[in-house]
């Protein structure tokens, strides 16, 4: 059996969304934007609000859920936002490798 995770989660999502099944879920929020920003929001305060991890994973496998069915309707991936947090990494790491070197300079 596959290991599940959120690029199968990703996966299931996109076939759900282009199957235009009116059974589905993350169809029915892919076709109506007010309540999937509603979701997403609610879902971003529940998190902030959990008192113990497991209500921390709850509610944050919720709004990981949400936000990847936002992403699909957009068509933007897991894979883009991987890439993202890559470049900033990398920026962040020039960044401090660059103050590193001024401040060696003074010396």
């Amino acid at each position: 059996m596959k290991k599940f995770n959120l690029q199968e989660l990703e996966k299931i999502i996109q076939n759900r969304i282009k199957s235009k099944d009116k059974n589905s879920y993350s169809y029915n929020l892919s076709k109506n934007p007010k309540l999937l920003n509603k979701k997403i929001i609610e879902e971003a305060c529940e998190l902030t609000l959990a008192k113990n991890k497991n209500q921390v994973a709850w509610e944050a496998s919720d709004l990981l859920y949400f936000v990847l069915v936002f992403l699909a309707k957009r068509n933007a991936r897991l894979k883009d936002i991987e890439k993202m947090l890559e470049n900033r990494n990398k920026n962040i790491n020039k960044s401090k490798n660059t103050i590193k070197s001024r401040k060696e300079g003074r010396k």
